[in-house]
């Protein structure tokens, strides 16, 4: 069983190729497989489950990413993999903490330090727990890469995860973002696909 947040309707106890049925038939462009959350139940799953949906209501409709007029998605490839271009870092695990907002950002953050150094960066998911709002139960995305832009984030070497909210600890700041806009809001798979590929 996945839990994923697109147009799938996946049910609790599904196996991995009921899911990639349904992902086929979605013609989606990924391969479900097990992870450590694939035999959870939905009770624990959903206390991993730490991001919060921010309501429309609450977006800036500012910091919105409109694609220009003139684009087309005929210039886009139909896909395009970072794995492939060693632009994303590990998988990590969260263990049982909601913390998946922290993780989600901080991979971000990461994938854009990888492209702009031209090299890795384990960035610390720990001092976000720590030092915000967020918590193990959760917190909200956009309000997390606010966070990064205001605050950074460390080294994961130099502030471990521990998968429990600490105390704050003073931390030298080895990455921020500048600026971040709302991809897809909405969910209409045209604007995330130009979105995620201009």
């Amino acid at each position: 069983m996945l839990s994923v947040a697109l147009t799938l309707s996946i049910v609790y106890g599904e196996t991995v190729e009921d899911v990639n049925a349904k992902i086929a038939s979605e013609r989606l462009l990924w391969t479900a497989g097990e992870t450590s959350v694939s035999r959870m139940s939905p009770d624990q799953q959903r206390a991993l489950l730490g991001g919060l949906p921010t309501p429309l209501e609450n977006i800036d409709p500012a910091q919105i990413w409109e694609p220009p007029d003139s684009l087309s998605l005929a210039v886009y490839p139909a896909g395009y993999d970072l794995r492939d271009y060693n632009l994303v870092s590990p998988v990590e695990d969260q263990t049982t903490c909601g913390s998946c907002w922290a993780f989600s950002s901080t991979a971000n953050l990461e994938s854009l330090y990888i492209q702009g150094m031209g090299t890795t960066l384990a960035l610390s998911e720990q001092a976000m727990l720590d030092c915000s709002e967020g918590t193990c139960d959760g917190w909200y995305l956009d309000t997390a890469f606010d966070y990064l832009m205001e605050n950074g984030t460390c080294s994961g070497m130099t502030y471990p995860y521990t998968a429990v909210k600490g105390t704050c600890q003073t931390y030298a700041v080895a990455a921020r973002i500048n600026s971040w806009q709302w991809i897809n809001p909405t969910g209409r798979r045209e604007d995330l696909r130009a979105g995620t590929l201009s």
